[in-house]
């Protein structure tokens, strides 16, 4: 019976090929939105982390304020350990990037890696897939150097080769011995190839100051039963205590606790949910067009739908009927909208964050799949179900005496289909006025000045080896050799070195007035701290509003010189430390 009705639905849908043309389209171009969107969703905030007890696993910053935080410092972190009683495992870990190279038959390359502590895997929960992680032994002080390397590095580099347990390959000019390799889920902490131990380098008389924060962050495994409120309560009583013992340093710190997820995707869930909801939206829209396309043609078949009650058929059947066929369009509609899905996915996968990588794990997997069957189903409820009821209403004897289209449309479904026509006009408003407060948001971020011009501008990103460039000379004939060779390349006009891309941050420097007394770390100024060299604001075409640039006098014996920003004195009189000569780095 079923079959005969799909069959008689889409012989009736075949015989209006525009209709059933438009409607598809329609519903296709909604249902695919929202696919899309949803896929990201699912990959993004739905996904569970791929570690076993991954509600439990956190991460600890070091704050001064709502919105402040900031890595920790080594000897905090190893009072957290001591001290707390909420966590089963409490890690430190210590983000960088280093050259690869030792490997036969493959050109040296820059891989992401991370040092931390042995227990740091206790909280991953994930056995490795060949070897071992770190003992006890190989983390601390003067152990022996050795690597964990990724499942990815390992296919990549070693072609998967077993036999890589106990080979030796060069991080930095300095011998690691390969340990073990963790299995393909593990990347974290941010896409790592490589992890070293960390606790080898804990005699680092820098790291040993507390009021030096060494981009070191926390990863902790709750205990069972141990809610986030309470491990937040706890790390901020041992904060509080840190504070009352060393107020030089710790004055005004306290500990965050962030689930992982939170701390991955967190800052995401408002927009993707807001993208969500603006899609949703535009298949509303078309869900009302069609709705009134389907009771327009309703009113226009009031003749055939009178036969068939004159013939016996019920209302129940009638309303069947063209339940089906507008089931028969949103399924079509749906398929069509998953192939559109499938073909931007590219393009949302172009247009995410590049720094996580859950964006660029996209998948059109069987919850995708539920997604846009769920919501195809629901459109034939949307659009379809009030034409057919008012269909099957309609007044049988005068449809077969007048034969008219519109004999059998009574007054109250031209109503309903007036607000329809007045949701649609509203709906669409509404997000026209939300697109265009979006695409003038857009154009004042395009015309904001940046203080710099980035239009042909290009940039690279290298690290030096700290055991062959070991003293500031060997860093500026480097760093001049490699300035006067980008400067022959066809087409460049200016070249220049610096500690950091245009803004993005990472040193600082504590600094005071010079005739106020020094003042304790936790209440000096700090500022960013740019190391330059070459023709740094020529290259960036930054004005200089007074004063001059770097210039050939500038040499490690001359006078210290600096250069600030517009924005480098504060309502006190305090200046901003912005930019220095690379071989005048203190």
């Amino acid at each position: 019976m079923l079959r005969q009705e799909l069959r008689y639905a889409l012989r009736v849908l075949a015989k209006q090929p525009a209709f059933t043309l438009i409607a598809v389209l329609t519903l296709a171009l909604g249902i695919g939105a929202n696919t899309a969107i949803f896929s990201i969703i699912n990959a993004v905030l739905l996904r569970p982390l791929p570690y076993p007890d991954a509600d439990r696993i956190m991460v600890l910053n070091e704050s001064s304020g709502p919105g402040d935080y900031s890595s920790v410092a080594l000897p905090d972190y190893f009072d957290w350990r001591n001290e707390n009683t909420v966590f089963e495992h409490l890690a430190a870990t210590h983000k960088e990037s280093r050259n690869l190279s030792g490997i036969p038959g493959r050109e040296p390359e820059r891989i992401s890696c991370a040092s931390v502590t042995r227990n740091f895997f206790n909280i991953i929960g994930l056995p490795p897939e060949i070897g071992r992680t770190f003992s006890e032994d190989e983390d601390k002080v003067g152990a022996p150097p050795v690597v964990v390397i990724s499942d990815r590095l390992w296919r990549r580099a070693f072609n998967a080769d077993p036999s890589v347990l106990g080979r030796s390959i060069t991080l930095h000019d300095q011998n690691y011995t390969v340990i073990g390799v963790m299995p393909p889920q593990i990347t974290s902490p941010q896409d790592t190839d490589v992890w070293l131990s960390l606790m080898r380098r804990s005699n680092n008389a820098v790291w040993m100051q507390r009021f030096i924060h060494p981009m070191i962050y926390v990863w902790g495994k709750l205990k069972p039963g141990v809610t986030v409120a309470q491990a937040r309560t706890e790390m901020k009583m041992i904060a509080a205590r840190l504070e009352k013992a060393y107020p030089d340093t710790n004055g005004k710190e306290t500990a965050e606790v962030t689930p992982l997820i939170e701390n991955l995707v967190g800052k995401y869930r408002t927009n993707l949910g807001l993208l969500l909801a603006a899609v949703g939206l535009v298949l509303l829209i078309a869900c009302a067009n069609l709705a009134n396309l389907f009771a327009a043609r309703g009113a226009a078949r009031a003749r055939e739908f009178a036969i068939h009650a004159a013939v016996g058929a019920t209302r129940g059947q009638i309303v069947k009927k063209l339940l089906i066929e507008s089931f028969v369009i949103a399924l079509i509609g749906g398929t069509l909208g998953f192939f559109i899905a499938l073909w931007v996915r590219d393009g949302l996968v172009a247009l995410s964050p590049g720094d996580v990588s859950r964006f660029h794990q996209i998948s059109f997997d069987l919850p995708v799949l539920g997604f846009t069957f769920l919501i195809a189903s629901l459109t034939t409820v949307l659009f379809g179900l009030w034409p057919a009821w008012q269909a099957s209403h309609t007044d049988v004897q005068l449809a077969l005496k007048t034969g008219s289209a519109g004999s059998g449309d009574p007054p109250s479904a031209k109503r309903a289909r007036d607000w329809l026509v007045i949701s649609e006009i509203a709906l669409t408003l509404t997000l026209l006025v939300a697109a265009g407060l979006v695409v003038k948001s857009f154009s004042r971020l395009q015309s904001l000045s940046l203080g710099y011009e980035p239009r042909a501008l290009v940039t690279a990103r290298f690290e030096l080896p700290w055991r062959k460039y070991n003293d500031r000379d060997k860093i500026d004939i480097f760093a001049k050799t490699l300035l006067d060779k980008v400067r022959t390349i066809p087409g460049v006009q200016n070249a220049a070195v610096s500690s950091n891309g245009p803004l993005m941050g990472g040193w600082q420097t504590g600094f005071w007035r010079e005739e106020n007394p020094r003042p304790q770390p936790a209440d000096m100024l700090n500022s960013d701290l740019e190391v330059i060299d070459g023709d740094y604001f020529s290259t960036l075409k930054a004005p200089l509003l007074r004063g001059r640039t770097f210039n050939e006098r500038d040499t490690k014996d001359s006078p210290r010189v600096i250069i600030i920003d517009q924005s480098s004195v504060s309502s006190r009189g305090c200046v901003f430390i912005r930019s220095m000569k690379w071989r005048r780095c203190p």
